[in-house]
């Protein structure tokens, strides 16, 4: 995690999703899912973006990363 975020993220592959926390209270912002990221090996996240990425299999995968 980035020191600057004020966010962090935990990926959790067997339920094909990441859920994003705030790093001060601790509390859940948002759960991003995908099929896709139950055959993820990693992710990565770019924040200023608002894209989280995630390698599966032999490629590449883009998700646009929103909240409320």
């Amino acid at each position: 995690t980035n020191t600057e975020s004020v966010f962090v993220y935990i990926f959790d592959s067997k339920n094909s999703r990441v859920l994003q926390y705030k790093k001060d209270t601790g509390g859940l912002v948002a759960q991003f899912t995908s099929p896709t990221l139950s055959s993820a090996s990693n992710i990565a996240i770019d924040e200023k973006n608002k894209i989280l990425y995630a390698s599966a299999k032999n490629e590449v995968v883009k998700f646009p990363i929103t909240t409320k």
